[in-house]
């Protein structure tokens, strides 16, 4: 798809100079402009900086000339210009993504994992051979390209591999030097070697695949786990050791928090045995429960399928009737309607302050933007003190139970455009996942999208803008009135 953009768009280049003749050159420079920065999301201002310098220089003079009242031939001159850089910068693209593919990739993991803020001087040394090569490209030094490209392939490799172990395993490291500081490997030694072990595993399992993160990860965490339970014991068992009546408040402690458990289930447990019992006795309690859930969830399922089959009942037979109304009837019925559907949107835009979404309507699309819903840098989780938020989300979706929903991820201008967009589509994916799981909606009926930092709603040189362009809008597209 992307190959076949930038086909396009140099088709489109190469007729640059017909429209001299035939347009305006203020609605050509607009149709210019907006090549420009189509282009522009296909990284031709990376991939051919010089050339992109040298189109921007000519397209400023153009808007210039245009506006200082000069003759339509030299605006359309210069407007030739850029059209043949634009056309010279995509081939540049072109020959950059066919040359040095091995390059492009390694720059994107690089950032994906991080690297520009844990493997700050390799990363720094894969971007000068980066710069480099594309510029080889530029100058059609093919040769110079490939060596420039291996080069940055190798730095932006080991610059991944680095920051994927800063952000995967230094956590882990430092809490097993906590623990060792507080003796964990004589109080807790059981503990503690699992922890040790669990990163050895973790370190060698990235070593052997650094594709094989979300095992490592997840290994990484079993370790930290590990070793905060190895300083949570040591901690404990040095304090206990000091009297031995401690030790009877330990078992007494421990039956207590189980019988907490029994308290849930109306049961008052007996301990003269041990606990092996009672902990039976609440496992056995919980499975039922979780039997009698399973088959709730089976009820609600049918109910939910006899609800669809009595809603497509009453839809035919709202058809039905609606052939049967004089033109009177119908009037009437689309004013309840529309009463309807406004009351509807005034619900929603009550639901929520200024502090947590404006509630915005252009056409048929309700547009929630939840400018409560934050995320911690750089991450895509959701935290559980919005979960208020997205529950107020859903009862406004509940409003318009049909609607089409796209959930839009937008970031700043900060940071990498790849970093950016990747961010701003988990971002999105995130909100949906969260829907998906606590609604009964169709997986046809939402989607999401990352922007990236490409549609901003205020300007990226301040705080206060790019606060404002790090964002999460919920469009409800309601579509026609139906009555």
């Amino acid at each position: 798809m992307k190959s076949m953009m930038i086909f396009v768009l140099s088709i489109v280049c190469t007729i640059g100079t017909v429209y001299s003749q035939s347009r305006t050159a203020n609605s050509r420079l607009a149709e210019v402009e907006k090549l420009v920065t189509t282009a522009q999301s296909q990284m031709v201002n990376v991939y051919s900086p010089e050339t992109f310098k040298d189109l921007e220089k000519e397209l400023k003079e153009a808007r210039s000339d245009l506006l200082k009242g000069k003759s339509e031939s030299d605006v359309h001159e210069k407007l030739d210009k850029v059209s043949n850089l634009l056309k010279t910068a995509l081939e540049n693209t072109q020959q950059v993504k066919k040359q040095l593919p091995e390059l492009l990739q390694a720059r994107s993991d690089a950032i994906i994992s991080q690297a520009p803020e844990y493997a700050v001087e390799l990363f720094d040394d894969g971007e000068d051979s980066f710069q480099k090569a594309v510029r080889e490209i530029e100058d059609q030094d093919i040769n110079g390209a490939l060596k420039e490209g291996k080069k940055g392939e190798d730095y932006f490799r080991r610059a991944e591999l680095k920051a994927i172990k800063a952000t995967i395993i230094g956590k882990t490291r430092d809490l097993i030097e906590q623990a060792e500081n507080i003796k964990a490997d004589e109080y807790a030694a059981v503990t503690f070697e699992k922890a040790q072990a669990a990163l050895a595993d973790a370190e060698k399992t990235l070593e052997t695949d650094r594709r094989a993160q979300a095992s490592a990860r997840e290994k990484a965490e079993h370790a930290s786990y590990q070793a905060q339970h190895s300083i949570y014991l040591s901690k404990n068992i040095q304090e206990w050791r000091r009297e031995d009546e401690n030790w009877e408040r330990i078992i007494l402690d421990a039956e207590s928090q189980v019988q907490s458990l029994g308290d849930l289930f109306d049961f008052e447990l007996e301990f003269d045995q041990g606990l092996e019992m009672p902990v039976k006795n609440l496992a056995s309690a919980i499975k039922s429960l979780k039997e009698n859930n399973r088959s709730m969830s089976e009820e609600l399922d049918q109910l939910n399928r006899q609800l669809t089959e009595t809603r497509k009942e009453l839809s035919q037979i709202s058809s039905e009737l609606s052939k049967s109304k004089s033109e009177e009837q119908q009037l009437k019925a689309k004013l309840e309607a529309e009463e309807r559907r406004e009351a509807k949107f005034h619900r929603v835009e009550t639901l929520f302050n200024n502090q947590e979404a404006l509630v915005l309507r252009e056409g048929t699309r309700i547009i929630l933007r939840l400018v409560g819903l934050s995320f911690a840098s750089g991450k895509s989780d959701i935290e559980a003190q919005y979960f208020g938020l997205l529950t107020k989300i859903q009862r406004a979706i509940r409003e318009f139970p049909y609607a089409q929903i796209t959930i839009e991820g937008h970031t700043d201008a900060l940071g990498h455009d790849t970093a950016n967009m990747q961010l701003s589509t988990q971002r999105a994916e995130a909100v949906r996942t969260y829907l998906m799981a606590n609604m009964n909606l169709e997986p046809d009926q939402v989607v999401s999208v990352g922007y990236g930092e490409s549609k901003p709603i205020a300007n990226n040189d301040t705080n206060t803008g790019r606060a404002q362009n790090r964002r999460i809008d919920l469009i409800l597209d309601i579509g026609e009135l139906t009555y």
